[in-house]
């Protein structure tokens, strides 16, 4: 198969970004790559409905970069107003931003509340820069000693505000 073959088959696999109304763009932080914390991240609509967004172990693809940046992608063209942050399992998840783009908007972090469980420093979250959120339990003896608690939930609601994206 020649690469115009190929061409057709990953144009055929990847999706449309015209179908795609936007992304939640999230910035990590993680000094040690041998945690196993998970997070899922929900967005939260104006008409009261939500959509996960992002579920799973997020590692930087660079061992030795603690600090890293996914995209994810949502589905709906609803207006976003909130994320939603929960984590769990073992060694923590620290965040230091996030920020929900559309084609001409973002919606930027400006309030926290219904904080939950082991979370260090949410406001860090509001400013983009290198301050971090920190979500989970860092101590790995202490969760092996009472394994209860990779079950509890550490989270937390950030209230977007909507800005007109730069030209």
């Amino acid at each position: 198969m020649g690469v115009q073959g190929w061409s057709v088959i990953i144009a055929t696999l990847t999706p449309s970004f015209d179908k795609i109304p936007g992304v939640l763009k999230v910035k990590f932080f993680l000094p040690d790559m041998y945690n196993a914390q998970k997070c899922k991240f929900t967005l939260e609509f104006e008409d009261g409905s939500s959509e996960k967004a992002a579920e799973g172990v997020f590692k930087s693809y660079e061992l030795n970069d603690a600090y890293f940046t996914f995209k994810f992608p949502y589905y709906t063209k609803k207006k976003p107003v909130a994320v939603t942050v929960e984590s769990w399992l073992y060694g923590g998840q620290g965040i230091a931003y996030l920020e929900v783009i559309s084609e001409a908007k973002s919606f930027l972090p400006t309030a926290i509340n219904n904080v939950k469980g082991n979370v260090q420093s949410p406001h860090h979250i509001l400013v983009n820069d290198l301050r971090f959120c920190y979500l989970g339990e860092t101590d790995m003896e202490v969760l092996f000693q009472m394994p209860e608690l990779v079950r509890l939930r550490h989270g937390m609601n950030i209230i977007l505000k909507e800005v007109k994206n730069a030209k």
